[in-house]
């Protein structure tokens, strides 16, 4: 009976110590290599903000000058911009929006404008640059020169074209204030080129005053009236 007993004993032992051991501790390389896995295979990358970017040109601009902005630099890591917001004012408040990157803008009062772009991807995020921007002033020269009627002349001086420049002549005076004339509309002017304008014949005599405005500058000066011939004073 003993010897039975001590038989069961061993085969019990080389029964447990024939079973591999399994462990589920954080040192087993093997289990480690099983729960990296799995973690890799569940992971799923979030939404990342698109990023806003734009250029202009030319550079240095001026008034009435059309200027053109670029965000084709601007881009999604993971998705697609869909569109482009532009605040011309820096008032918080978008003024146009487009789904391409290219549009324009005009200002007509010299400053430094600081420019907002904000830009949307596919999933709804957003991404935003602001960017200032300086114009200056037009520089169109104006010449005034006697004849039927006042004609001046518009240059353009500056750097850049100008388009849709308003323009206005004003000629009063006279014996007893009589002459009383008006003219005005708007100018488009490249680099150097030169247009005139004026009045028609006026008739009248005496001391005339001649105010004329061109965007934001101001000219006046001074000539007489002899019945159809407008004389300007040097």
């Amino acid at each position: 009976m003993k010897n039975k007993v001590i038989g069961i004993v061993v085969c019990i032992f080389l029964i447990v110590t024939a079973v591999p051991a399994v462990t589920s501790s954080p040192h087993n390389p093997a289990s480690l290599r099983v729960a990296n896995a799995s973690i890799a295979h569940g992971e799923t990358r979030g939404n990342e903000s698109p990023v806003a970017e734009f250029t202009w040109t030319p550079q240095n601009s001026s008034t009435y000058h059309q200027i053109t902005f670029d965000a084709s630099a601007s881009y999604e890591p993971n998705g697609t911009i869909i569109s482009y917001a532009w605040d011309w004012n820096n008032d918080g408040a978008y003024d146009e929006t487009h789904s391409t990157p290219i549009t324009t803008n005009t200002w007509i009062k010299a400053g430094s404008y600081p420019i907002s772009l904000q830009v949307t991807d596919d999933n709804g995020t957003t991404g935003v640059i602001t960017k200032t921007v300086n114009v200056s002033n037009i520089t169109i020269s104006v010449t005034i020169s006697s004849g039927l009627g006042v004609t001046v002349m518009f240059t353009n001086k500056g750097p850049v074209n100008v388009t849709e420049v308003p323009w206005r002549l004003d000629v009063k005076g006279g014996i007893y204030g009589h002459i009383n004339a008006t003219s005005y509309g708007s100018l488009a002017l490249d680099v150097g080129e030169s247009a005139p304008r004026g009045t028609s014949i006026l008739l009248g005599l005496g001391p005339i005053s001649i105010t004329v405005l061109v965007g934001d500058q101001e000219t006046k000066h001074t000539g007489i009236q002899l019945i159809i011939f407008t004389l300007i004073l040097p």
